[in-house]
């Protein structure tokens, strides 16, 4: 009987030992699938994020349309003309220096993003600031008198004008 006893005995420990090296084992492995599944799911929203939003070198290439900046003759003055298609987060500005002209645009792009964090659990908020210069540069015509330079621009059109000498 004593045998019997110790049998059981020895056996019931092995199998809570077996137990217990059972729960070390598979508590761990869940917890490490749980973690995978969350990089996973964080992963696949970022990706989802930049695919709705264009990269930002697309956004240079489509800064504005490509036209030469010419003067027009028109009579006693020149005029030159410049329209911008987004008169809301562009500024456009206009110098004059050695009687070259030159016209900067700078496209100002501020984005608020709102993320759901998979693996913090909470919103995040961010703002992101995206900024795109071109300038082009031209000769005035040789009759231009550049002490007449006056430049102004309203509602997306940048006017220059010049008057003769």
């Amino acid at each position: 009987m004593k045998k019997i006893g110790l049998f059981l005995l020895i056996l019931s420990i092995n199998s809570v030992a077996l137990v217990d090296i059972e729960k070390e084992i598979t508590e761990p492995v869940a917890e490490m699938k749980m973690l995978d599944d969350a990089m996973n799911r964080g992963i696949q929203e970022q990706r989802e994020h930049n695919a709705r939003r264009p990269m930002i070198v697309e956004e240079d290439m489509n800064f504005s349309p490509t036209t030469m900046l010419t003067f027009v003759d028109k009579g006693n003055e020149y005029i030159l003309e410049k329209s911008v298609i987004d008169i809301k987060n562009t500024e456009v500005k206009a110098k004059l220096e050695n009687r070259m002209l030159t016209v900067t645009e700078v496209k100002k792009i501020e984005e608020v993003v709102i993320e759901d964090s998979v693996t913090v659990g909470v919103n995040s908020k961010r703002t992101q600031f995206f900024q795109s210069t071109t300038s082009e540069t031209l000769s005035l015509p040789k009759d231009a008198d550049e002490t007449t330079f006056f430049s102004h621009y309203e509602n997306g059109l940048l006017k220059v004008s010049l008057k003769k000498k």
